[in-house]
């Protein structure tokens, strides 16, 4: 038996072992080559793929850390210690410049 095969007698032992509620979304789903892929796609900024976790979660880093602190000024220090109340408050601007990275960078404002 080729692996063609195989694959096939494996798809179709899998769709008819799933209860008939389900049987028809299951058969789609595997057809369509839709399933749960335990692997996360991750690109750099050269559109190129990397493979090791730990080039992943680099590049994860990254870009976050380009999201979170853009704008940011950089005298702006850590915060180390004890939580505690704000020695200012933050104003409606920084309230919009934040809110502003949400939602596709649509930022809801009222008026």
């Amino acid at each position: 038996m080729c692996n063609r095969e195989q694959s096939a007698d494996t798809l179709a032992e899998t769709i008819t072992s799933t209860d008939n509620t389900r049987r028809m979304f299951k058969a789609n789903r595997l057809l369509a080559g839709i399933g749960s892929s335990s692997e996360i796609k991750v690109h750099n900024s050269d559109g190129k793929d990397i493979h090791t976790d730990a080039g992943k979660a680099n590049e994860a880093m990254k870009h976050f850390r380009s999201q979170l602190t853009e704008g940011v000024d950089e005298s702006v220090t850590a915060f180390i210690g004890e939580p505690k109340p704000l020695d200012c408050p933050m104003t409606s601007a920084e309230v919009a410049h934040a809110t502003s990275r949400e939602k596709n960078h649509v930022c809801y404002r009222t008026r």
